[in-house]
């Protein structure tokens, strides 16, 4: 079972974690090199807790409108996902 636990940035400056074990790194090396050839690409893994999820990654070269995922009140973007970012 792929499992993969993505910890994202309290707030600005802080660091971002990305901690799986060797299949759940795989699963994401694969989704990476998809989107690097296809423009998008997706893992299915699993979190520490056996909760089955899906990674989404996206080539985009304009990041402007790309939110933020800052999981502080705080900081935290208020937006919509953009359409792209929506699974199809």
């Amino acid at each position: 079972m792929p499992t993969l636990n993505i910890l994202a940035q309290s707030w600005v400056h802080q660091p971002a974690f990305i901690v799986g074990d060797r299949l759940g790194l795989i699963a994401l090396q694969a989704a990476i090199t998809d989107a690097l050839d296809d423009d998008r690409g997706r893992a299915l893994v699993f979190s520490t807790d056996g909760e089955g999820y899906g990674v989404m990654v996206f080539l985009r070269n304009e990041m402007a409108h790309v939110p933020l995922g800052y999981t502080d009140e705080e900081f935290r973007h208020r937006g919509k996902y953009p359409d792209w970012m929506r699974e199809t």
